[in-house]
């Protein structure tokens, strides 16, 4: 009997502003810090497939309880695995673990990857929950996986921000297994009466429906990329109903009509539309630059400062996007491109005093972010922004 290492999916719980990010990954080959490991590695995958996977999410105000469950097929000898789970720094973030294969519920244990490890490019904490699994010649098996993740009632604390929670599912590292996954189905379901109404965001809707209260992404064939992982933008306390009721009674300014914009462009195609005009209009236009007239936002830190700027660009990003497919694009697309072009040239002010950076300019130029590659991950970024607008600017020229 061969032993290998493999994993099978991957958590990632990160607080940042106003946001909690809890990222659920595929089924995959666990990462390792031994050269000898790796080589190990490479004979696992080559023998053990996925062929499919579904994931069942059911999102409340207060935890994301997971069930994921993978057909697995060995098609070679006998291999003994010892997979395993990643939990991030904190070694119980996850409650009521689980995992299931064939039937047969399998022990685990934690241990920690980085402990008395000295590098400032890995985490001081890389705690992971691991079992060890067999997989018999030639035949196929059905791992299964549960747990639920909790977070604070932001509501209740006191602690509120129309950014809202995101939440995901990791697909890419589930290219680590021999050929394609056959099919993936991921079912995003509510409790604690939450709803879709709830959704800021999702990636990936193009592989999306939602049906019956549900939200569901289904892949076939695919050997998934980052490109592919699914992300969720939701707000545990306002839908978009109650939020849509505040914006028409209140006094419409800049920060509300971003806000509502980021909403309307999953919930309201037309009202989207309506709102970026009314942001394009409230930006004065004076000396190629964009002066965006002041409220509460003049009081706000650095940090809110370019995270103004990173939510006009998400929403005028999505403007680009779809310019071909709807024709209501058609008529802002000059002014979009002509905003976007000022925001990443760094000349968007409020009361013409203080400049609005968004991050992944500032990050280019000044590595803020203290990560490794920061600035290199930014510039991409960046130029991917400006062929964006580049190809807009095109399109609307043919239409003229």
């Amino acid at each position: 009997m061969k032993k290998h290492v493999a994993t099978t999916a991957a958590v990632l719980i990160t607080i940042f502003m106003s946001a909690s990010t809890l990222l659920i990954g595929d089924e995959a080959p666990m990462r390792t810090t031994s050269g000898q490991n790796l080589a190990s590695l490479e004979k696992a995958t080559e023998q053990i497939e996925m062929q499919s996977e579904e994931v069942f999410l059911i999102l409340g105000k207060t935890s994301l309880k997971v069930k994921a469950v993978f057909h697995m097929k060995n098609t070679g000898t006998e291999i003994s695995l010892k997979e395993g789970f990643p939990m991030g720094y904190y070694p119980d973030i996850m409650k009521d673990f689980q995992t299931i294969s064939s039937g047969k519920k399998l022990d685990t244990s934690i241990i920690n990857l980085s402990a008395g490890e000295i590098d400032h490019n890995k985490p001081v904490n890389d705690y992971w929950v691991t079992w060890e699994n067999v997989y018999r010649e030639n035949s196929t098996s059905t791992d299964e996986v549960s747990y639920r993740v909790e977070w604070t009632d932001w509501e209740k604390d006191g602690f509120y921000s129309t950014g809202g929670q995101s939440a995901g599912y990791i697909l890419h590292t589930g290219s680590s297994w021999k050929g394609v996954i056959g099919k993936a189905v991921i079912t995003l379901s509510f409790e604690d009466n939450l709803a879709t109404q709830n959704i800021i965001s999702i990636s990936r809707p193009d592989a999306a429906v939602f049906q019956d209260g549900r939200v569901i992404w289904t892949f076939t064939d695919i050997e998934p990329a980052k490109s592919d992982d699914i992300l969720i933008m939701f707000d545990p306390v306002k839908d978009y109903s109650a939020l849509l009721q505040e914006y028409n009674k209140g006094p419409k300014q800049w920060k509300d009509t971003q806000t509502l914009a980021k909403r309307a462009m999953l919930h309201d195609r037309k009202l989207y539309w309506q709102l970026c005009k009314k942001l394009i209009d409230i930006g004065e236009r004076k000396d190629g630059q964009i002066l965006i007239p002041g409220d509460e936002m003049v009081q706000a830190n650095d940090d809110v400062q370019w995270l103004i700027a990173d939510e006009a660009i998400s929403i005028f990003s999505n403007a680009l996007n779809s310019a071909q497919e709807e024709p209501e694009a058609m008529a802002f697309l000059p002014a979009i491109t002509d905003f976007m072009e000022i925001l990443l040239n760094n000349k968007l002010f409020v009361d013409n005093t203080r400049k609005v950076y968004p991050s992944g300019v500032r990050g280019e130029k000044e590595a803020i972010h203290a990560v490794p590659n920061g600035g290199e991950y930014a510039r991409k970024i960046n130029e991917s922004l400006r062929a964006k607008i580049k190809k807009a600017k095109e399109l609307a020229n043919k239409k003229q």
